[in-house]
C-alpha cells in the first residue's frame, strides 16, 4: 500500500505518543515560529535598542502615552521611566520615593488615558483623621478631575468644621430653624434619623449659614492617607515625569455604617485595574471600585440617596475562601484570579452599587506569580502542578464563557513551574510565557480561530544567550524585552533594551528578507588607511564566547547588501568589531548567529488495520528563502544517523 501525504508543521510539538499526534506536530520546536499560511520559519532576531542604567530584577510595566510608548522600572527603591526608543527620561519625585520601599516584583500598574497609577502590593494602607482645611501637601498631589485650583474640586479634599452635636430629629422639617427659641447656631450638627418614606435612611446636617448641609457623623470624617495609596505616575507638557501622591476624596458625609470605608483599608493591595470608567483595587476578597469618572473617589458624596455612580464594594461569597490576587478586563467582562478558582464580576444593563455581583467560573489551582492576559476574545492563566499548565477563559459574542480550556494538554511537562510573567500579542496571535526556572527562555504559543474553532495550537521554545529576562511585553508586532547579559567570562553584567518584530512577513530595512541574527546592529565604522581596517564602535559588551561568533552583513547601499563579509576579516573585541578592508562608506549589521532546531514526529501508518511493515521511499522538503542547513536522520532503533547539509 503507497501512501502520499504533505504536511505543514503550523502545530508546534508535542508530548504525546507518536502514533497519536496530529501529522502538523513535531517532537521539538527550538527557535522556530509556527504561522498558518507561511509554514515553519525560524524565530525572529533580537534587535539591541539601548542598555539601562538599572543593575536588579524590576518591574517593567509598559505606558501607552498620548506622546509616545514609554515604560517604567522600579528597581532599588526608585523608579525610572524610559522611552521604547531606549533614551532615560527625567523623572521627579516631589514627595519622595518612600512608596517604592520593598521588593522588586511587589508592584502592578494601570495606565488610564496619560495617568499610570501604580501600586505596592507590600503597602498596607492607612487612614488619617480627615484635614479641616486643604492639606498643604496638596500641591505634591495629582488630581485628574479638573483644575486642581478650583475650589469646588478642592472642597473634596477638607471637612468642614463642625460645632455641637445637638441630637436627633424624624425629619428635615423637624430641624430648628432662624426664629426657633432656641435659634441654630453655626456649626450645629442634627441627625436626621428619617422615616419611612426614607425606608429610615439617616443621615447628618450642619448649619451654614441660614441653610443645612449634609455633613458627617461626630467623630466619623476620614482620609486615606495618601503616602499608603497607589501613587501615579504623569508626563508633563515640558515632556519630564512626576511620580506624587494620588488626590483621594475624604469621607465627608454620613457615618461608618451609612457610608462605611473601603475594604482595602488596613489591607494590601494586590491588584490594580480599569473598568467601565472606574479605577477598581483588590484585596484579600474584595473588589473595591472608585465612583464612576470620579477615579481619586472611594467614599459616598451623599447618603441621602444611593447614586448608580457611587463607589462599589463587593466581596467573593460562597463556601471556599477566595484571596484575589489579579483582575484582568475583556470583552466587557472582569476576571478575577485567585489560588483556588477563577471568578467574573456580574452585573446589569449599568455597573451600579445594587447591579453588581461575583460569581465562581471554575475552580482550577491557580498560580498566581503571573498575571493573566487577555487576548483577542480569550484570557489566559496559568495553573498549578508539577509544571506550568496554561488555561483559556473564551468569551462568546454572545457573552457566554467557554471556561477551562487546557492549551497545554498536549505539552504537560513543557513550561516549568512557576510561570512568573505572561504578555500576549493580538496582531499575531501570540502568547508568550516565562519562568525562573529556565531564564534564558521564553515559551511561545501561537493560535487562530475559524470562527469559533480553534484550529491553531502551536507551542515552542525560544532560546537566547543571555543570563535572564527581567521583563517584557507586546506592543503591536513589536515584542520588547529587558534582559541581563553577562561580559568578561561573566564577571560583569549589563542591562539591555532589546526588540523582537513577531511579523512573519516583517523584512530587515532595505531588504526583501529578514537578516537572522540576535544582539543585531547596524552600525558606521570609520576606516583606517593606515592600518586597512574599519572598526565599528558596539553599544554593548560581548560576552567572552561571543566574540569569535560575530558576524557581519553588509546592510542597505552596498552593492552586495545582504553578503557576509568574510569571518576572518572580522575580529570583535568587548566594545569594538573591526574588519579588514575599508567598510566605511555604508553601514554594515552585526549579530550572533543562532540555531534553529525542528525535530519531526515518527511516522506512522495513518490507517490502523493496515498489517505489515512501514516503509519511508522518499521525504520531500520543500523551502524557499532558506539558508544553509542541516537534515540529520535517525534510524528507529538502530541509534545511527546521517546528516546532510542542504
Amino acid at each position: 500500500m503507497k501512501v502520499r501525504g504533505t504536511v505543514i508543521p503550523v502545530d508546534g510539538i508535542s508530548q504525546q505518543p507518536a502514533e497519536l499526534r496530529q501529522p502538523t506536530q513535531g517532537e521539538k520546536q527550538e527557535n522556530a515560529l509556527s504561522a498558518i499560511g507561511v509554514g515553519l520559519r525560524k524565530r525572529p532576531p533580537v534587535n539591541h535598542l539601548a542598555n539601562l542604567s538599572i543593575y536588579a530584577a524590576s518591574f517593567v510595566p509598559s505606558i501607552l502615552n498620548t506622546a509616545g510608548n514609554f515604560f517604567c522600572v522600579v528597581s532599588g527603591g526608585s523608579l525610572k521611566v524610559y522611552s521604547e526608543g531606549g533614551p532615560e527620561q527625567t523623572v521627579t519625585f516631589p514627595a519622595g520615593q518612600a512608596y517604592l520601599a520593598g521588593a522588586n516584583s511587589a508592584y502592578k500598574a494601570v495606565t488610564i488615558s496619560d495617568f499610570t497609577f501604580i501600586v505596592n502590593t507590600a503597602q498596607e494602607v492607612a487612614a488619617i483623621p480627615a484635614p479641616t482645611s486643604l492639606p498643604a501637601s496638596f500641591s505634591n498631589w495629582t488630581t485628574l478631575n479638573g483644575d486642581a485650583s478650583d475650589t469646588n474640586l478642592q472642597a473634596r479634599f477638607f471637612v468642614q468644621s463642625q460645632g455641637t452635636f445637638k441630637g436627633k430629629v424624624q425629619t428635615e422639617a423637624d430641624l430648628p430653624q432662624a426664629g426657633d427659641n432656641p435659634a441654630p447656631v453655626q456649626g450645629d450638627v442634627w441627625q436626621v434619623v428619617g422615616d419611612s418614606n426614607r425606608r429610615f435612611t439617616g443621615f447628618y446636617v450642619i448649619r451654614n449659614g441660614a441653610a443645612w448641609e449634609e455633613t458627617y457623623g461626630p467623630a466619623s470624617e476620614l482620609a486615606l492617607d495618601e503616602t499608603t495609596m497607589p501613587h501615579s505616575l504623569v508626563r508633563q507638557s515640558d515632556g519630564t515625569w512626576v511620580f506624587q501622591p494620588f488626590a483621594w476624596t475624604v469621607k465627608g458625609v454620613g457615618d461608618f455604617v451609612s457610608n462605611p470605608v473601603p475594604s482595602f483599608l488596613g489591607r494590601k493591595i494586590t491588584d490594580v485595574f480599569f473598568f467601565k470608567n472606574r479605577l477598581g483595587f483588590v484585596s484579600d476578597s474584595f473588589v473595591t471600585m472608585s465612583a464612576s469618572g470620579f477615579y481619586g473617589s472611594f467614599f459616598r458624596t451623599t447618603v441621602m440617596t444611593l447614586l448608580d455612580s457611587d463607589p462599589i464594594d463587593i466581596t467573593v461569597s460562597g463556601t471556599r475562601q477566595h484571596i484575589i490576587k489579579h483582575a484582568v478586563a475583556s470583552q466587557g467582562q472582569l476576571m478575577l484570579f485567585t489560588e483556588q478558582g477563577q471568578l467574573r464580576l456580574t452585573y446589569g444593563d449599568l455597573l451600579t452599587p445594587t447591579s453588581v455581583g461575583i460569581d465562581v467560573v471554575t475552580e482550577y489551582e491557580g498560580a498566581t506569580a503571573a498575571k493573566p492576559v487577555a487576548l483577542g476574545a480569550d484570557v489566559y492563566y496559568p495553573t498549578s502542578g508539577q509544571f506550568s499548565s496554561v488555561y483559556s477563559i473564551r468569551t462568546g459574542s454572545d457573552g457566554l464563557l467557554t471556561v477551562g480550556t487546557d492549551i497545554t494538554a498536549h505539552v504537560p511537562e513543557y513550561i516549568p513551574r512557576p510561570a512568573t510573567q505572561m504578555a500576549a500579542g493580538d496582531r499575531q496571535n501570540m502568547l508568550v510565557v516565562y519562568s525562573p526556572n529556565d531564564p534564558k527562555a521564553l515559551y511561545v504559543y501561537r493560535t487562530w480561530f475559524a470562527g469559533s474553532d480553534r484550529v491553531q495550537s502551536s507551542w515552542s521554545r525560544w532560546s537566547f544567550s543571555l543570563t535572564s529576562i527581567l521583563g517584557f511585553w507586546v506592543r503591536d508586532d513589536i515584542l520588547y524585552m529587558v534582559s541581563r547579559r553577562a561580559y568578561n567570562g561573566g564577571a560583569a553584567f549589563q542591562i539591555s533594551l532589546e526588540w523582537i518584530n513577531m511579523d512573519t512577513t516583517f523584512q530587515t530595512s532595505g531588504f526583501e528578507f529578514d537578516i537572522y541574527l540576535d544582539r543585531r546592529v547596524q552600525l558606521t565604522g570609520s576606516y583606517n588607511s593606515s592600518t586597512n581596517k574599519t572598526a565599528f564602535t558596539i553599544p554593548y559588551s560581548y560576552d567572552d564566547a561571543e566574540l569569535p561568533l560575530v558576524q557581519a552583513i553588509l546592510a542597505d547601499g552596498w552593492a552586495e547588501k545582504g553578503a557576509r563579509v568574510n569571518p576572518l576579516d572580522v575580529v570583535a573585541s568587548n566594545l569594538t568589531v573591526t574588519l579588514t578592508g575599508d567598510y566605511s562608506a555604508n553601514p554594515v549589521i552585526f549579530g550572533i548567529p543562532y540555531k534553529m532546531e525542528y525535530l519531526m514526529s515518527q511516522v506512522f501508518p495513518s490507517a490502523r488495520r493496515v498489517s505489515g511493515r512501514t516503509m519511508i521511499r522518499s521525504v520531500q522538503i520543500s523551502y524557499r528563502d532558506t539558508a544553509t542547513y542541516s537534515l540529520e536522520i535517525d534510524t528507529y532503533g538502530q541509534g545511527s544517523a546521517n546528516t546532510t547539509t542542504v
